[in-house]
């Protein structure tokens, strides 16, 4: 396939009998371009990108697909969007609270991007960062809090925790990890919004 002049191989998209093609190109074409394909508007975010993804899907029968969607999605998106490093977003902490630089309400980025390059979305509208501060006192991440993310909208915050050792059921996490929360403070699937066990809802940085 050909966009703006650019070859594009598509092998993420497997069409099932009786799926109508015209409809899947359309939504091809919509992921790699990140523009609506009849109106021409951009697609300004992630979430809308997973939506047109899923129309590529079969309804009810590719569910399995799903993580594949996702990542290309995710790559796609990328090279428009506003993207940090945990690195970065831990030195931005760091001169705010040493050197008053920077404001705690400052627009989150659209994806947190770990050192082994895996991106993780950030809840549309979320502000930071801001400290996680543990009860005894003591940072253990960053977070960027107050955004809308997920299909039901229940993703508020993005926390990127501190490395921990292994603790009890813990396996620890040499280099940190991922949580997303509701605003209630329930452990939530970044993707859907629905609540998670407290076990699953940690994602490692790798």
């Amino acid at each position: 396939m050909t966009v703006d002049g650019t070859e594009y191989a598509v092998h993420a998209v497997e069409l099932e009998p009786g799926q109508p093609v015209a409809g899947s190109l359309k939504a091809v074409l919509q992921l790699i371009t990140g523009r609506d394909a009849v109106t021409g508007e951009r697609l300004s975010r992630f979430d809308e990108l997973i939506g047109i993804g899923l129309g590529i899907l079969p309804g009810g029968r590719g569910a399995q697909k799903l993580p594949k969607i996702i990542r290309v999605a995710e790559r796609l998106e990328l090279r428009h969007s506003n993207v940090l490093s945990t690195r970065e977003i831990a030195r931005r902490l760091e001169r705010r609270e040493t050197k008053g630089v920077g404001k705690a309400t400052d627009k989150a980025p659209d994806f947190v991007v770990s050192p082994g390059g895996t991106a993780f979305p950030v809840p549309k509208g979320a502000t930071g960062p801001t400290p996680v501060v543990n009860p005894g006192g003591k940072t253990t991440g960053t977070a960027f809090t107050g955004g809308k993310g997920g299909w039901n909208g229940q993703v508020d915050t993005i926390r990127i925790m501190n490395p921990t050792p292994p603790r009890g059921k813990s396996p620890g996490y040499p280099k940190g990890y991922i949580k997303y929360e509701s605003k209630a403070g329930q452990g939530v699937d970044p993707y859907t919004g629905r609540t998670l066990s407290n076990k699953n809802s940690h994602f490692p940085i790798d």
